[in-house]
């Protein structure tokens, strides 16, 4: 019995497989890019302009921007009868040590206190969105925490904030409310006890003793009228520079009459006395 044998014809694979239908859809879209070329260049010129007049439209936004430095405090010297020792090393400070003066900006009891005196709890109140006080306070904080932008800068010791509003006076006041708020604060956290008081109460003890001097100084006016002490005093100056070249004068005039006398004296020793008969 003759063996069975099996014949199958395998079609070959062409190397460009699909190329007629890529070129036929190439072709398809590019006749549809012909026959609507009107409706493309009109979509793209309304587009075009609907972006220029969005940009012209829109409401400028001022972005402010400042940067605080983070350093270690000095260490305060220990008062003793014990000799000096060298002064402690200030080491690096660490990301963990930046971070948490990140955090101690976007603290919420501080936010709240910059929403309150930078005058954005007003605004809200103006703008008649809220219906009572903690509300108010609300959406100030949120719009704050939206426009406001604490970063840390790598590798340094520097905290990058920035704010934006549509007003720049307020852009301004917001960054110096915060800067303000924040170093006290940080001195708070950081100082020993009563340090703040301390110097608060030198300040304000200077204040008054330069209001009190400033006091003295209006009421010597007024008693004495002298209507301004500046010219009061340019005026005495020149008095006395009129009464110092008069002196000069004086001392020469004498310093020669002084000298003529001498002469005087001199020939009169010469002349030989006489007698009258």
């Amino acid at each position: 019995m003759a063996p069975l044998r099996f014949q199958v014809d395998v079609p070959e694979i062409s190397a460009n497989y699909g190329a007629p239908a890529l070129s036929r859809t190439f072709s398809d879209a590019r006749a549809a890019l012909r026959r609507r070329f009107r409706l493309v260049i009109v979509c793209f010129v309304a587009l075009a302009g609907g972006a220029i007049a969005a940009v012209l439209m829109a409401t400028p936004l001022y972005q402010g921007e400042m940067k605080i430095l983070v350093k270690r405090d000095r260490a305060d010297s220990v008062v003793s009868g014990a000799a000096a020792g060298p002064p402690a090393e200030r080491g690096d400070m660490s990301e963990a040590e930046l971070l948490s003066q990140v955090e101690l900006i976007k603290a919420n009891d501080l936010l709240e206190k910059v929403a309150t005196e930078a005058g954005l709890v007003r605004l809200v109140a103006e703008q008649g969105r809220a219906r009572s006080d903690d509300e108010e306070l609300a959406l100030a904080m949120k719009a704050l925490r939206r426009n406001l932008a604490v970063t840390p800068v790598r590798k340094t010791w520097l905290i990058d904030v920035t704010y934006r509003s549509k007003e720049r006076p307020l852009t301004k006041n917001v960054l110096d409310t915060l800067m303000r708020l924040y170093l006290e604060k940080h001195l708070t956290l950081h100082r020993p006890s009563g340090t703040y008081h301390f110097f608060s109460d030198q300040v304000e003890r200077a204040r008054d003793e330069l209001q009190a001097a400033q006091d003295r100084v209006v009421q010597f006016s007024r008693d004495n009228r002298v209507v301004s002490a500046a010219l009061e005093k340019q005026a005495a100056l020149q008095k006395l520079g009129d009464f110092e070249a008069l002196r000069a004068q004086a001392s020469a005039a004498l310093a020669e009459t002084t000298q003529r006398l001498s002469a005087v004296s001199t020939e009169l020793t010469r002349v030989p006395s006489q007698r009258t008969s």
